[in-house]
């Protein structure tokens, strides 16, 4: 899961410079390419979050509404959710947050509720969609600085923050423990729960500058242990557990905003569990990986630039399918649904927010 949303945010501006509580219908007649207009949201959104819920609909909550993201505030923030079901193309509001948020995040519980939490100094909160509503979450503020966050196989919570301070949060009892600290501080990495329950922490940045060296965490022993380097230094990537038990680490960049070095990095790697390292997996010669999901058939499931690719982790190649949701569409949510189905949900379109939600089949 990635994390890291302050330079990733910083890039994405960056890169500007150079409702009602009755459903909503779809629009039939809309569709971008093979992306369809499925239906509209309550209201428009972007930097908002979409979370497939377990009954098959998609929890949005927060973003923004103003047309103007570059001089983005406070007050244009929602604090509002609705809930999306993508059979029927309808969306109807469910009980708002306690506050208004944006770049936040939004994490599936086993149960079936929903974490959200975001940069800011409100506390998480709790989606509960049996009730409807949220409840905050006030007891465990060491969670609440994270910047990463795993669930893990027992449903427990692990997550670090960017002073390299780690724990697990009980989803019981909300109590936060702490571990051991990791072996290096980073932000900006990913932490992919493995089939064994250990947690591979690869990638990032730190104040030292780019963090070549992974670690694994062990749930069991409360501790981290170094393992095989990256090849490739990178930071704001993606990383996968494959089917067979690897994880892939693919996309990201390289350098920073403050030294204007900033580069895409094309190449993929697998982490394989069983020897501690990573190996080469192909360049897919994609600029930019802003989505990546693992498909039913084994293969992954790649947005690069609004393009769409297909990756396949048996031959470390990357294909273009020739779809796309345009270039000019930026700060929307992603969501893999139930069916494999992708779902895109709202962003800016040619800078103008927008409530359109599309699906795309691979």
């Amino acid at each position: 899961m990635s994390t890291g949303y302050p330079l990733a945010l910083a890039f994405f501006l960056c890169l500007l410079a150079c409702g009602s509580d009755s459903p909503t219908s779809p629009d039939p007649s809309g569709e971008s390419e093979v992306f369809k207009v499925v239906g509209t949201m309550t209201t428009t959104r972007f930097f908002h979050t979409a979370t497939l819920l377990q009954d098959g609909r998609v929890l949005i909550t927060g973003g923004f509404e103003t047309d103007r993201p570059g001089h983005s505030s406070p007050e244009f923030r929602h604090a509002t959710a609705e809930l999306f079901d993508p059979a029927k193309g309808t969306s109807s509001l469910t009980g708002a947050m306690s506050q208004a948020r944006s770049q936040h995040r939004a994490f599936p519980l086993q149960d079936g509720r929903v974490i959200i939490k975001g940069n800011d100094p409100y506390p998480p909160e709790i989606y509960d969609p049996r009730a409807g509503s949220f409840a905050i979450l006030a007891d465990a503020p060491e969670f609440g600085r994270s910047v990463s966050t795993t669930i893990l196989s027992t449903g427990d919570i692990f997550a670090t923050d960017e002073g390299g301070n780690a724990g697990m949060l009980d989803q019981n009892t909300w109590e936060f423990t702490s571990s051991d600290r990791m072996i290096a501080p980073r932000t900006n990495h990913t932490a992919t729960l493995m089939g064994d329950g250990r947690v591979l922490i690869a990638g990032g940045m730190n104040a030292a500058g780019m963090v070549k060296i992974s670690e694994i965490f062990d749930p069991t022993t409360h501790s981290f242990a170094e393992v095989g380097d990256l090849n490739d230094e990178r930071w704001g990537h993606e990383a996968l557990l494959l089917q067979d038990g690897k994880v892939l680490v693919i996309g990201g960049r390289r350098g920073t905003i403050e030294a204007d070095n900033v580069q895409n990095v094309t190449t993929a790697e697998m982490f394989d569990p069983a020897t501690g390292n990573f190996a080469a997996a192909g360049d897919t010669g994609l600029p930019s990986i802003q989505s990546a999901f693992l498909l039913p058939s084994g293969k992954v499931f790649l947005l690069s630039g609004g393009d769409v690719a297909i990756y396949d982790p048996a031959s470390g190649t990357a294909a273009r399918t020739g779809h796309s949701i345009g270039q000019n569409r930026l700060a929307y949510a992603i969501t893999l649904l139930e069916d494999g189905r992708i779902m895109i949900s709202g962003g800016l379109k040619d800078l103008v927010s927008t409530d359109e939600v599309l699906v795309y089949r691979p």
